[in-house]
């Protein structure tokens, strides 16, 4: 049940946040895309559905933990 509800949550909010985000950055202030790949969120959603829903919300917070300035990102699949 809780893994449905966050589920629901992140689909919740790439479905209405992250696009309005894209909107309001400024191409020189903010890259438009994410410097991972999958992004924060397709990475909690494929997290979500690999592994229990506390281990997968650890595994997504230290996800975003990691993406800063200083971070070279990549490739990172859960």
């Amino acid at each position: 049940m809780m893994q449905r509800l966050l589920l629901g949550l992140v689909a919740l909010y790439q479905r209405t946040v992250s696009p309005l985000l894209s909107l309001t950055r400024h191409p020189q202030d903010i890259p438009h895309c994410c410097k991972f790949y999958p992004s924060c969120s397709e990475y909690a959603r494929q997290c979500l559905q690999r592994y229990p829903w506390y281990s997968a919300v650890g595994r997504s917070i230290w996800r975003v933990v990691r993406c800063h300035p200083w971070s070279k990102g990549g490739v990172d699949l859960p």
